[in-house]
């Protein structure tokens, strides 16, 4: 897995780098991720200052989930639960794409 990370309005910390790693190491094996861009601004003024933008790049559609926190560990934890959330509803819409249309028999049974 290719992993961008884009640092605005603070500095890079070895620590977060690591979490964030991990929490990518915890989506990989959930679903194979190619590439992951992920975008950490934190801004002063603003309400929450913590503001994360995740980009990954996988097999079928990409995805993309947004967080915000008070602290930069609440705000990757509500990344990481958006992302387990998204590979769900892909799951469930994949399941029923798959499935025949009602009514429709199938061709094993004639």
């Amino acid at each position: 897995m290719i992993v961008h990370l884009d640092w605005f309005g603070c500095d890079p910390r070895h620590s977060h780098e690591t979490k964030i790693h991990q929490m990518l190491e915890k989506l990989g094996s959930v679903r194979p991720i190619t590439r992951a861009s992920l975008r950490i601004e934190e801004g002063l003024e603003a309400a929450p200052p913590f503001h994360l933008i995740l980009m990954l790049s996988m097999p079928g559609p990409d995805i993309l989930v947004h967080s915000t926190g008070q602290t930069f560990e609440e705000a990757l934890l509500k990344l990481e639960a958006s992302a387990h959330k998204k590979f769900e509803v892909r799951a469930v819409k994949s399941k029923q794409a798959d499935r025949a249309a009602r009514g429709v028999k199938a061709m094993h049974r004639g």
